[in-house]
């Protein structure tokens, strides 16, 4: 079952989230995929380090048995005006084991809280090592920032 197939609306309390997520553990991550480019003909190694970055995340989840398997996935774009100067798309699976039912809502939690903690190392180390290895300064990602509500 994908997230999506599911009620979107489900919700849970903070003390039920807290009591299933001592349930999950973490049995792996991987990088499923990486794709990168860099326009240099509008682009100079200096420019995409220093334009402002943008990045955006989408996750799904699947369900066998107790086994959980989380697609999280970034965009990582930076642009000077409409031009794109520096691109990378990873997809990283985050793989789970849990002892309670994985609910939608329970996913939902997790997904804007605890899974961007789990995957955004990750995905720093690899914005720097790839900026490097394509001849650009070091790109260096700040801080995961949770949102509160």
């Amino acid at each position: 079952m994908t997230a999506t197939e599911s009620n979107d609306t489900e919700t849970i309390s903070t003390e039920d989230y807290v009591q299933a997520l001592i349930g999950i553990s973490l049995s792996s991550i991987t990088l499923v995929s990486c794709r990168t480019a860099v326009n240099w003909d509008t682009a100079t190694a200096t420019e995409v380090t220093s334009v402002p970055v943008a990045i955006s995340d989408t996750a799904e989840f699947e369900r066998d048995g107790g086994a959980i398997t989380i697609r999280h996935s970034y965009d990582v774009t930076a642009k000077k005006g409409r031009k794109r100067l520096f691109y990378l798309k990873a997809e990283f699976a985050v793989k789970l084991a849990a002892t309670d039912e994985f609910t939608q809502g329970f996913f939902r939690r997790f997904r804007d809280t605890s899974l961007p903690l789990v995957t955004w190392p990750y995905l720093r180390q690899l914005v720097g090592s790839m900026t490097e290895q394509m001849g650009l300064p070091r790109l260096q990602l700040g801080l995961w920032k949770t949102p509160f509500s």
